[in-house]
């Protein structure tokens, strides 16, 4: 009897079937790339069709556009592959969040004649109103800035953000920590006691605020091998003289906080992750900044309470939010209808020919810092001296300014085409500072470390409006310090700056 053949145990595949059915990463980046294009795209053809709305509509809903360009700006970054909590500090970032959230607000207090007359009689509705004419231009100059900024973050990080996650934090020879901790807090003692004067140069009394901010970072990452106790305990004691000395200048203290939590997140970078815990971190730190911003008020005189101490300024706070003219001196010790108020001001007496182009004049007045003008009566100004001279020149007499903000000054300069000199700038300070997120692990008091934390510290204060030149100088004197905790820490070349 013929017996039946054995069937194989195994069965034949077919050699397609053992293709992956999986997406491929170069599909991946495909797809992302093309989400984002698209984004991009819509987020473009959106502020066209804003801006073709009538003048007074636009200034009507501006405040909306504000918060709908900052929350689309901020999907955007936030959704890039490899994404972490570090980078909500780079420069761009920063400058994003509070262009977006300072003219949002302000556009929204204006609209709603929420303004105070303290200082400055152009912040009301009235006056809101009356750009109505170059409300299209002004909508476009700063939204397309912000978008702009957006774009430059996102075409860095694509080719340089994405391995910027530290690998760790070894432990620094005890020495050199010891001697760098030493060093700043000797530079921190005396110059809170002796001003730096550089007034020859045209520059105000006392600008040791850049070597003191720059010990505070050195500190900072002296502490980065220690639990977090520790860091939160050096980071409060050395913010909280910052903060008393520089009650007269919020930015200033509001640096040092940036400051800390920039080298926090450096050093112990993770992956952009929301939770519940982090969450309420952030609503703490932001709960602290704005108690910190009313005591700083208080103490400058508003409300009338003179107090003695900082402790006594505290104790009127609660006494101070509940004066009936709390909203709207609320709106000036936030700035919000000044900053918007007077770049709006500025782009509309550019294009109505009431001031004058200036043709990269206040853009380049870094150049001719070192010349006393004395001996150069044609050296170029500053965007806020030309503003504020034009406006309120016996307010600019007694030492009063209006400034303008970053957009407003490339505007003021160059017309529409200048606002593009936003991408190189921003992305030169992005990619200072990708490269000390991947170097702090193993060189924190590094030259480029510690002058990209600074550098990104600060970067409010460039797009805030106090001038190219301003920003420069203190990149250079805050540079000296770098220099020698550099030297302390090892480093035979502490000049040589990696941007890669």
């Amino acid at each position: 009897m013929r017996q039946k053949e054995a069937k194989p145990l195994t069965k034949t595949v077919d050699p397609n079937a053992l293709q992956p059915t999986t997406t491929t990463r170069s599909d991946m980046r495909i797809k992302e790339n093309s989400v984002v294009h698209a984004m991009l795209i819509f987020n473009a053809i959106a502020i066209v069709l804003f801006c073709m709305l009538p003048g007074l509509q636009i200034l009507k809903w501006m405040w909306l556009a504000f918060c709908l360009q900052g929350i689309f700006s901020f999907a955007l970054i936030c959704n890039l592959p490899h994404s972490s909590w570090a980078m909500l500090l780079a420069p761009s970032s920063l400058a994003v969040t509070y262009l977006s959230i300072s003219f949002g607000l302000g556009a929204f207090a204006l609209r709603s004649d929420v303004a105070t007359t303290l200082r400055d009689t152009r912040a009301g509705v009235g006056f809101w109103y009356s750009l109505s004419s170059s409300a299209p231009t002004i909508a476009g100059v700063l939204l397309g800035s912000i978008y702009l900024i957006t774009l430059s973050f996102i075409a860095n990080w694509r080719s340089k953000g994405r391995d910027m996650l530290s690998q760790g934090l070894p432990g620094m020879p005890s020495r050199s920590t010891f001697i760098v901790v030493c060093i700043a807090v000797a530079l921190l003692v005396t110059f809170s006691v002796f001003p730096l004067n550089l007034s020859v140069l045209g520059a105000s009394d006392d600008i040791s605020y850049p070597v003191r901010l720059l010990c505070c970072i050195a500190l900072f990452a002296a502490c980065q091998n220690r639990r977090p106790l520790v860091r939160y305990a050096v980071y409060l004691a050395a913010a909280a003289p910052m903060a008393m000395m520089s009650f007269h200048s919020k930015r200033e203290a509001l640096f040092v906080v940036i400051a800390a939590i920039t080298v926090e997140l450096m050093a112990h970078n993770e992956p952009l992750k929301v939770s519940f815990r982090r969450i309420g971190l952030a609503l703490l730190a932001a709960s602290v900044v704005f108690v910190f911003i009313l005591w700083a008020s208080v103490m400058r005189g508003y409300g009338g309470y003179h107090p003695t101490s900082a402790i006594e300024g505290v104790r009127y706070i609660p006494q101070y939010v509940q004066e009936p003219y709390f909203i709207e001196t609320a709106t000036s010790n936030f700035e919000t209808n000044s900053t918007i108020s007077h770049t709006a001001n500025c782009i509309h007496m550019i294009r109505t020919g009431e001031l004058k182009m200036q043709w990269g004049a206040t853009l380049c007045k870094f150049v001719f810092l070192p010349v006393p003008r004395r001996y150069f009566p044609g050296k170029p100004e500053s965007m806020i001296a030309v503003y504020t001279q034009h406006v309120a020149s016996k307010f600019y007499e007694i030492g009063g300014s209006f400034p303008v903000t970053l957009p407003g000054e490339l505007y003021a300069n160059f017309g529409i085409p200048g606002l593009v000199l936003v991408v190189p700038l921003f992305m030169v300070l992005d990619s200072f500072f990708f490269s000390a997120a991947r170097s702090i692990g193993e060189d924190p008091f590094g030259f480029s470390v510690l002058l990209a934390v600074y550098l990104g510290s600060s970067s409010v204060m460039l797009v805030r409006g106090s001038g190219l030149d301003i920003y420069i100088v203190y990149a250079a004197i805050a540079a000296v310090p770098a220099i020698v905790f550099g030297v302390v820490a090892g480093r035979r070349l502490p000049w040589r700056i990696r941007i890669n």
